[in-house]
């Protein structure tokens, strides 16, 4: 039996200065700095991954071209998960071109962020998960715990569409929240 190896299938990098982490406000101290692949090295020989799949933190494509650049120097990142603009009517132009990369595996949606979900059935956004879906190209959702039904309806309309599910639809600790995310 071929050894089977290790690896992180969702780790973050960033570059403060780069200015498009939205969401990282002043107050996330403990994680607002620099993190690259050089910060994550130690961990990942001390226990024994092989590497990791860096996915966007940022919904930018200045993001997924930063992580793409980190992933053409530097050997610990087997591949990207970047980012695509649902809404944007150039989205199939932009697939392309990322396909061309070797390390690139696939997009990420930050639901999370949309107001409303089900936009994402409709229009270029639900042109953009069917042709994921004909296309076998893997999805990472973010999704909040109270978002899960959305996913469902998703799974549901694209059956053959590859989905990973990000932080596990982050499920909050209160007991009526954590009772519906179970």
């Amino acid at each position: 039996m071929p050894e089977l190896k290790r690896i992180d299938a969702h780790q973050h990098y960033w570059r403060i200065s780069r200015g498009d982490y939205d969401w990282m406000t002043h107050d996330m101290s403990s994680i607002r700095r620099d993190y690259l692949p050089g910060d994550l090295v130690p961990t990942l020989l001390r226990h024994n991954f092989y590497g990791s799949i860096a996915v966007q933190a940022a919904a930018t494509y200045e993001e997924t071209n930063f992580l793409i650049d980190l992933a053409a120097s530097d050997s610990t990142i087997l591949g990207v998960v970047g980012w695509i603009d649902p809404y944007d009517g150039q989205w199939l132009t932009r697939i392309e071109a990322y396909r061309r990369i070797p390390k690139w595996r696939g997009y990420r949606l930050m639901v999370e962020y949309t107001e409303n979900t089900y936009s994402l059935l409709e229009g270029t956004s639900k042109e953009l998960l069917m042709y994921s879906s004909l296309e076998n190209i893997p999805i990472d959702i973010l999704v909040r715990c109270d978002q899960l039904s959305f996913l469902l309806d998703v799974i549901d309309r694209f059956p053959n569409l590859r989905i990973i599910l990000d932080h596990m639809g982050k499920p909050t600790m209160q007991p009526r929240d954590f009772a519906r995310w179970a």
